[in-house]
């Protein structure tokens, strides 16, 4: 785990049988206009998920609506290629990797949510991701 006052929140997703991997989800809020695009943060996703030949993986992008917010989403699948690792320690590409990333744009600053672990996980967790996603609502000031 990286420390960081970026990050709203951070989970475990608990692994799909007993001795596999599992896979984390974070979400990070910068504060107003910090952060980057959706499109930057998209672009910037699909290039850490390669295929088995080095190229850029496929991904699927969408862009819809909930309560008002705007909200860009992509899943890709390969090998990841962890951006940020430890000081003195190379990251290790993970092959039969999964990301699934999500920027709610919201005007007091966007919110950005990235779900990565093995590829059956990600699966498995994909209609829970988006209902959370889906989720959200403006906050009642009352």
């Amino acid at each position: 785990m990286v420390d960081s006052p970026a990050r709203g929140g951070q989970w475990r997703v608990p692994p799909l049988h007993p001795g596999g991997e599992g896979g984390e989800v974070v979400a990070f809020y910068f504060g107003p206009g910090v952060g980057g695009t959706a499109k930057e943060n998209i672009e910037a996703w699909i290039g850490t998920i390669f295929t088995a030949e080095g190229h850029p993986a496929a991904a699927e992008v969408k862009h819809h609506e909930t309560a008002g917010f705007k909200i860009s989403q992509v899943v890709i699948f390969g090998t990841y290629n962890q951006v940020i690792s430890l000081p003195g320690v190379p990251p290790v590409p993970k092959s039969n990797y999964g990301l699934l990333g999500a920027v709610i744009e919201n005007p007091q600053g966007n919110i950005y949510w990235r779900f990565t672990g093995p590829e059956a996980l990600i699966t498995a967790n994909l209609p829970l991701f988006n209902k959370v996603i889906d989720s959200v609502r403006p906050q009642d000031n009352k």
